[in-house]
């Protein structure tokens, strides 16, 4: 039998994983937010051209 000394919680493992994959996902915002203002800041038909890519042909 261990000595509760020894045993380790599971717990900080877990919220580094948390951790881990939120800022994966924040990176990924991040990214895609800069991809749509970018079109906006190089000109009108950079920005219609990814806004067709979106939302498709009519």
């Amino acid at each position: 039998m261990r000595s509760s000394a020894y045993q380790h919680s599971h717990w900080p493992a877990r919220l580094d994983l948390l951790q881990s994959a939120s800022g994966l996902i924040l990176t990924l915002f991040m990214w895609a937010h800069m991809f749509l203002v970018s079109s906006i800041l190089i000109s009108k038909d950079a920005m219609y051209t990814v806004a067709k890519l979106f939302e498709g042909y009519y």
